[in-house]
């Protein structure tokens, strides 16, 4: 057996502290029930070690400016005000949640990670991810994992405002890395970030490594509540999306209206072998033929509610 097999997995490691009472967790937290013999539902959450009283808290949240967000025509999670976007993203959401948490016919192996991806730059990937995390991160007892897989433009972190941390790839590199150590928990319960972290000539190798394996694995399997959004780099642009397709349960494929062609899309997908359960959401369409059929819905449920 190899060193590498010998060593347990970062989220294994990060267990064992909270059973051995090195991590405490915040009151009304999800960990509390891990720690009280529960099956986990939330994100773990880094705390010092016990000292004489209680323990120092060393958790920090990220604090993202949901009014700039909207203003750049995001999801605003809790909005009161029904909107032709998050009503388009209600839609988008509900098959891909309902396959991540086994509904309906059949189950899909870690069907609750989604990479979300394009062919070619531009398309709207980055855009779809946050919004598909936001608006599940929406919903009453579902957790979200974001995670920026695109080292080479970080977009996430970019439109989300966050500041660069160690993320995904210093944890790929570094065995004294817990994965808790480089989460970013922000202030929506629900939603929790994990950056790309620092850039790497061999990020192709790092994803594809049997470390990413194990945490894509443990992270899928060790919380049954939780969807895992990935915001990979375009398929035909580099070759991470290639390796990072075997690693998920579904994929999501944006094409841009009007401008990615059948060849660009069908190469695409010959290259995402490593997945079967592929959707597409079809981006910067004509929003006039969207908004007819939005305000005649809106305007059938506001009549019906009304009586």
């Amino acid at each position: 057996m190899s060193p590498e097999q010998r060593r347990p997995d970062i989220v294994s490691r990060y267990a064992e502290r909270l059973k051995d009472g090195i991590l405490d967790t915040a009151p009304g937290h999800p960990d509390e029930r891990a720690a009280q013999g529960s099956p986990p539902t939330g994100e773990p959450s880094l705390r010092q070690g016990p000292t004489a009283g209680a323990p120092q808290r060393l958790r920090q949240e990220t604090v993202l400016d949901l009014d700039r967000l909207k203003t750049l025509g995001f999801v605003r999670p809790g909005a009161e005000e029904k909107t032709l976007l998050s009503e388009q993203f209600r839609l988008i959401k509900r098959p891909l949640i309902d396959k991540a948490l086994g509904r309906g016919k059949g189950r899909l192996s870690k069907a609750n990670v989604i990479m979300v991806t394009s062919a070619q730059p531009g398309e709207g990937k980055t855009f779809t991810a946050i919004n598909l995390a936001l608006s599940i991160a929406s919903e009453r007892d579902i957790h979200v994992l974001l995670m920026d897989t695109d080292v080479y433009t970080q977009s996430v972190a970019v439109v989300l405002g966050t500041s660069p941390s160690q993320g995904l790839l210093d944890l790929l590199l570094d065995d004294r890395l817990d994965f808790a150590g480089i989460l970013q928990h922000t202030e929506l319960p629900n939603l929790t970030l994990v950056p790309a972290g620092t850039r790497h000539s061999q990020a192709t190798e790092l994803l594809s490594s049997q470390r990413m394996v194990r945490l894509t694995n443990d992270i899928a399997s060790r919380y049954s509540d939780r969807i895992i959004i990935i915001d990979s780099p375009p398929v035909l642009a580099s070759t991470e999306a290639t390796v990072l397709a075997s690693h998920v349960g579904q994929i999501v494929m944006v094409v841009e209206h009007n401008r990615t062609g059948s060849r660009q899309v069908e190469r695409a997908l010959h290259l995402l072998n490593g997945c079967t359960e592929i959707s597409f959401v079809l981006n910067k369409v004509d929003t006039l033929i969207w908004d007819q059929h939005f305000y005649a819905k809106y305007q059938y449920e506001t009549s019906y509610c009304a009586k």
